[in-house]
């Protein structure tokens, strides 16, 4: 984009607009150029940087050090905090930010280069709870407070979609005799979350059916049957209206009394509808394995 305001900036970093003033007039950070009637704009290069900044910030460092800094100095002092802090939520939020960056300026490669390098590091597993899950987070507040543009939120979540089913690919297939039936209703189209869900169940070796998304609850309800499935796990991120996504839940019940539904997504709004007692609410992957596996 590399037209931000002030505001667009502070929403992007995390620091406040009069830090940002500060550290401009103080240590001459960043350098914005300004409009016809005075009023500064930021480029890609000042969010990048300031995104580095802040996390090296929260890492302990000073802004009158880091200010005089170049790109690379400030790529060589965010791999030395990454390395004496890792397996910290401080080296996840670098990450983080840097895969940030990288969409925001559709910079494939590094994205890619960052993303081979944390699963390297850390592991898939690990990589998707601690690092994708918060980059995803992060993309729905800038997407609510139109900060992202679609190409941008698409691309970053296209990136991201390709290394998850990747790692599926490389799975080997559990051999079991039932299977858990995942899928996204109508209407919904925002796939990672169900992606790992299936990645995670796979790993545990426990057999999944994955219908993917926008697909009509007749549909999900045949395939249940077909294959005798008794666990379904849907995502409901998108508020469809309460009646239609009532009306959902209501045919699934009728349709399938005897099996379990899991309710993963937007807790708040899942949590308005009219669950029967055999729906539940997944509200982490830690609550995924303790009522999966245990049921």
């Amino acid at each position: 984009m590399g037209n931000y305001s002030i505001k667009e900036l502070e929403k992007l970093s995390g620091v406040k607009a009069h830090t940002i003033r500060i550290w401009e007039q103080r240590y001459e950070l960043l350098n914005p150029r300004r409009t016809d009637t005075n009023i500064r704009y930021y480029s890609d290069y000042d969010v990048k940087k300031l995104l580095k900044v802040s996390v090296l910030i929260q890492a302990g460092k000073k802004v009158s050090k880091l200010a005089a800094l170049e790109d690379d100095e400030l790529n060589i002092a965010l791999d030395e905090v990454q390395e004496v802090r890792k397996n910290t939520e401080v080296a996840y939020d670098i990450i983080v930010s840097n895969l940030l960056s990288h969409g925001l300026t559709f910079d494939e490669y590094q994205f890619k280069k960052e993303f081979k390098k944390s699963l390297e590091a850390y592991g898939t597993t690990t990589v998707f709870r601690k690092i994708v899950y918060p980059l995803l987070h992060r993309i729905g507040l800038m997407w609510g407070r139109d900060l992202l543009f679609p190409a941008q939120e698409h691309f970053i979540s296209n990136m991201v979609r390709n290394k998850l089913c990747a790692a599926i690919e490389d799975m080997k297939l559990a051999n079991e005799e039932e299977f858990v039936v995942l899928f996204l209703p109508e209407d919904e189209t925002h796939e990672i979350g169900l992606l790992f869900t299936n990645y995670l169940l796979r790993k545990w070796k426990i057999g999944t059916i994955y219908l993917g998304q926008n697909v009509p609850v007749d549909n999900v309800i045949k395939v249940a049957k077909d294959k005798n499935c008794k666990r379904l796990i849907g995502f409901i991120t998108m508020n469809a209206g309460m009646k239609v996504m009532q009306e959902r839940v209501d045919r699934l019940h009728e349709e399938l009394p005897t099996s379990s539904v899991y309710w993963a997504g937007n807790t708040d709004l899942i949590k308005l509808l009219q669950l029967p007692s055999n729906h539940f609410v997944l509200t982490s992957m830690d609550d995924l394995s303790a009522k999966i596996l245990l049921s």
